[in-house]
């Protein structure tokens, strides 16, 4: 299973932890703004959503501010996944 994150928040690091306890073979993918994000355990940055063009995601958790959600759903709807806010 695969899994997309954008936004690293809190609330997005408690959902990491909660999927990876679930589904430990899960991977998951973060959509960072910049390369000096911090890392987080057994979670892959990504910078662009190009660099998800070909992968099968199962499904996207967007944890950013609220103030970005219309931006970012805009953004992933062409991708046909479903998305949980």
């Amino acid at each position: 299973m695969k899994i997309l994150i954008v936004g690293m928040g809190s609330i997005a690091k408690k959902h990491i932890n909660a999927l990876q306890a679930i589904i430990p073979r899960v991977k998951i993918l973060a959509m960072r703004s910049t390369r000096v994000s911090e890392s987080y355990s057994n979670v892959e940055n990504i910078y662009s959503l190009n660099e998800i063009a070909n992968t099968k995601i199962d499904f996207a958790i967007i944890s950013n501010p609220t103030s970005e959600h219309k931006k970012t759903i805009a953004q992933l709807i062409p991708f046909a996944f479903p998305l949980f806010i």
